[in-house]
């Protein structure tokens, strides 16, 4: 029996389960499945660039990324709303607004950047709409907070969803 490793990726809308067998993605470098990880080369943060017809808005704000699977490549981005990404909400904001009569779309690219700051993947989104956005209050115990502070506050966030044609994956 091949090892495998299950990642069970949890949105507001749906669930997706990716099933990797370890051995075919490791059979190059065999070293690894003994020592396991090395924590410098993991994931820790996402770059997300949106480019339409005006130019590119990239902003580092994002805390969380869901995939939403019905039908077309669908996603949300979770963020403690902030200063830092205006920008992106002036932007939510005019799409929403122009949402029954926008026939523009644009793309979104999102890097998963190591540690070290390289990038280990990249989701290019193309073809999308923003066709929700909300801001809650998490005041759940057993959830984690973005700002890594104490679990007993509650905490403001806001989720966008996007709704795309395709989606291609670089590594």
């Amino acid at each position: 029996m091949k090892p495998t490793t299950i990642l069970i990726i949890m949105g507001f809308v749906g669930i997706t389960i990716l099933s990797i067998n370890t051995l075919d993605v490791f059979s190059a470098d065999k070293k690894n499945l003994v020592t396991g990880f090395n924590d410098k080369n993991s994931a820790e943060s996402f770059f997300v660039t949106i480019t339409d017809g005006n130019g590119d808005l990239s902003f580092n704000t994002v805390s969380r990324i869901g995939i939403v699977r019905s039908g077309n490549p669908q996603f949300l981005l979770e963020s403690v709303p902030s200063h830092d990404n205006k920008e992106f909400l002036k932007f939510v904001s005019k799409s929403l607004n122009n949402i029954s009569t926008n026939t523009s779309f644009f793309d979104v690219t999102i890097e998963i950047l190591a540690k070290d700051g390289t990038t280990i993947e990249t989701l290019m989104y193309k073809k999308c709409i923003i066709d929700e956005y909300f801001a809650y209050t998490n005041d759940s115990k057993g959830t984690y907070s973005l700002l890594n502070r104490d679990s007993s506050k509650s905490e403001i966030r806001d989720v966008t969803k996007f709704d795309c044609i395709r989606l291609d994956i670089k590594v």
